[in-house]
Formats: structure tokens, C-alpha cells, sequence
């Protein structure tokens, strides 16, 4: 049986391991908080039972609400950490030693730099999950955003699952998102190692350029990366093409739909058909690029998915004017409240805005996905 933190004590940890991770910068100040907060949440009575069926389960191995845990978890680690900031800021008298030069250490420095973001949030991201997941390897697929240390603010991640593997990913996502709370705002995406190996010997589209040496920020070393094997890169294309045609027919047949109702001065199911154009047209190039066929309504996620794969869309939506957010939140309502509310109210100029932004996103879908197809050309045939 392992102990734990069995021969752990005394590691050699890095310096930047040694301060608070959870803490804000308020709470540090005020500590006392966390104390106070803790124990809104939870008596002692409900700590010390939560925490024995916590040991319970892990003693007898068996499966537990990864959420409700890594919260608890979560918890539980700000709680020390706070009384580890008291009992540093507290006056403790000095220990004998035979040096009197020696004087009494401060468990934390009073100097302020000690708080500072010395560690990049990418490696505590890296840890929770790893901790979390077991991952076999991790990909970076995408960072956005500059906080104010200079990390980034957002990271789009892919972790390859081994097949052992037996939580729901929604679970583990949950879990991840939870325990990342406060570091940054992480997007992940889960796969079967072994399945994604298979598909990046086969020169899927997708995981082929993102499956990288490159973009590989976490190994456990058990098996390398495969290399690529084309032998009908023809064929890859053609059913891409056909992927990425079916849908994508969808969608402008949504957005014609949508110039009818125009004419007919229905707005509401005008602005349900342009959601159904943006709809299609996103889903389009997700099944054509990844394979996944993401069967959702929810405009949000879908945008979501293609920072992954196509994160060149993102600017028809974020890099023109403040009105573009607007624009996209008539969208996202549109699905549901302009056929079966009374509440959804949307302006003739708007629609008209709308037209043009989504003419735009499918021009766009259109020219990424063709660049998408060059890309893999020149990757499989530059040694030809």
C-alpha cells in the first residue's frame, strides 16, 4: 500500500512551487477570509464525514463524483494555504542554535515579489490535468488573451486519454474546469490515445497537424508519436470535400431561406433561418476537419470547437466593432426565443447587419477550409 506523500516530504521542489496557487492577491492580504468562508460552507461535522467517505473510496477504489471531490479538494487546499499565510505573517519565537547569528526565518517572506506569478499557469494547468486524467500525452492547440503577468489567458488544450480510461469526459472536463477556476479559462477537448494514433498514421486532417512535436506539451512517455503514412491523400481530400459540401449546402440554403422571410417581413423566423445558416456552416467545417459531427444548437460551443481547428473564423465575429457581440447574441437567442417567445425583439438594421456578418462567416468557412486542404497538400507531398 502506498503511503501518501510517502518519501514526498522533503522534495526538492522548485522555488515557484513554494507559494500559494489559489489564493487571489486580496485573499492573501486577508486570509481570514478564507477561513470564514470555509466554514459557511461547511460545518465540522460535514468536513469530518465528507472527509472519511472521501478515504472510504479510495481505499476500496471505487468511482466518485470527480466534481464534487476536486471542489472539496479545491477548498481544502485554499483553507491550508491561508492558514499557511497567517502562520507566516504570525510572530514565532526564534529556535536555539548554536549559531547565535542565525536568526528566525519567516515561514513567507514579507516581501511582496514572493506573491508574484513567477510559474506559468500552463504548468499548473498541466498538473491538474494530469493528476486528474492520467493523460498519456497533452497538446496546446491554441493560446489567446495576455493577463497581467503576460501569460497567456486562455488555452485550448486536447488530452489523450489511455485506454484504461473509464470516466465520462464530461466529468473529467468538469473536474479540470473546477480545479482551474481562477488560472485561466481553459477549453479541452478529450480522445482515446489509441484511437487518435491511428488516425494520425492515416493523415487525418485535423489531428495530424495538431498531433505535433510542436504543439506537445505533456508526455508521459510511454509510446511516441506516430509519424504520418499517407497512401491516397486523393481520397482524404474527395471525402473532406464531401463532408464539408453536405452541410455546408445546409447552411445556404438556410441563409436563401432567410432572404424569403425577410421578404415576407417575418423577422422572427428570419433571424431563426440566419442562426440555422451560422449553425450549418460552423458544424460544416468541424465534421469536414475533425470528424466529429457536434449535433448542437448552441452557437457558443460550436464557436468554441473551431478556435481549435479553424480559429481564423473567430475574427469575423471578435475583430470588427463592439457591435459584432451584439449581433452574435441576437443569434445565439434566435434558435429558440424567435419562434416560441414573445420577448425577442430585433430590429430591421440589425437583420440587415446580420445578413452581412453571416455572408462573411460563410466566405470565410469557405477560404479556411480550401487553405485548410492546401496545407495538407503541401504537408504530404513536400518530400515527394
Amino acid at each position: 500500500m502506498n503511503t501518501p506523500l510517502n518519501k514526498r516530504i522533503l522534495s526538492n521542489w522548485p522555488v515557484w512551487h513554494q507559494q500559494p496557487f489559489r489564493l487571489t492577491c486580496n485573499e492573501i492580504n486577508n486570509p481570514h477570509h478564507i477561513l470564514k468562508e470555509f466554514f459557511t460552507w461547511y460545518t465540522l461535522s460535514d468536513i469530518r464525514l465528507c472527509l472519511k467517505e472521501w478515504l472510504t473510496d479510495a481505499l476500496r477504489a471505487e468511482d466518485v463524483e470527480a466534481l464534487e471531490y476536486v471542489t472539496l479538494h479545491d477548498n481544502i487546499e485554499k483553507l491550508i494555504e491561508a492558514a499557511w499565510v497567517i502562520l507566516g505573517n504570525e510572530s514565532v519565537e526564534a529556535i536555539d542554535t548554536e549559531d547565535d547569528t542565525k536568526t528566525e526565518t519567516p515561514i513567507i517572506s514579507t516581501d511582496p515579489e514572493v506573491f508574484q506569478p513567477e510559474a506559468d499557469p500552463l504548468e499548473r494547468i498541466i498538473d491538474i490535468t494530469v493528476k486528474i486524467t492520467e493523460a498519456e500525452k497533452i497538446f496546446l492547440l491554441d493560446a489567446q488573451g495576455i493577463d497581467n503577468a503576460g501569460h497567456a489567458a486562455q488555452y485550448d488544450l486536447l488530452i489523450l486519454l489511455p485506454g484504461k480510461s473509464q470516466q465520462a469526459h464530461k466529468e473529467l472536463q468538469e473536474a479540470i474546469e473546477a480545479a482551474c477556476k481562477g488560472i485561466a479559462d481553459v477549453m479541452i477537448s478529450f480522445s482515446k490515445a489509441i484511437e487518435i494514433y491511428r488516425l494520425i498514421k492515416e493523415g487525418h486532417i485535423f489531428f495530424s497537424f495538431a498531433c505535433t512535436a510542436d504543439n506537445l506539451i505533456y508526455d508521459d512517455g510511454r509510446f511516441p508519436l506516430p509519424i504520418p503514412a499517407i497512401t491516397d491523400l486523393a481520397a482524404i481530400k474527395t471525402k473532406a470535400q464531401e463532408d464539408f459540401n453536405k452541410t455546408f449546402h445546409l447552411a445556404q440554403l438556410f441563409y436563401e431561406g432567410a432572404g424569403y422571410f425577410h421578404l415576407k417581413q417575418d423577422n422572427g423566423l428570419t433571424a431563426f433561418m440566419l442562426q440555422q445558416a451560422t449553425e450549418h456552416c460552423l458544424r460544416a467545417i468541424l465534421y469536414a476537419l475533425t470528424g466529429h459531427n457536434y449535433v448542437t444548437h448552441n452557437l457558443q460551443r460550436l464557436l468554441r470547437f473551431t478556435r481549435q481547428c479553424a480559429p481564423e473564423l473567430q475574427e469575423v465575429f471578435h475583430s470588427g466593432p463592439g457591435e459584432n457581440k451584439k449581433l452574435l447574441h441576437l443569434l445565439y437567442k434566435a434558435y429558440v426565443h424567435a419562434r416560441y417567445k414573445d420577448d425577442f425583439q430585433i430590429e430591421h438594421n440589425q437583420l440587415q447587419s446580420l445578413f452581412r456578418l453571416i455572408q462573411k462567416l460563410h466566405d470565410k468557412t469557405t477560404q479556411v477550409f480550401q487553405e485548410k486542404m492546401d496545407s495538407l497538400t503541401n504537408k504530404f507531398t513536400q518530400h515527394d
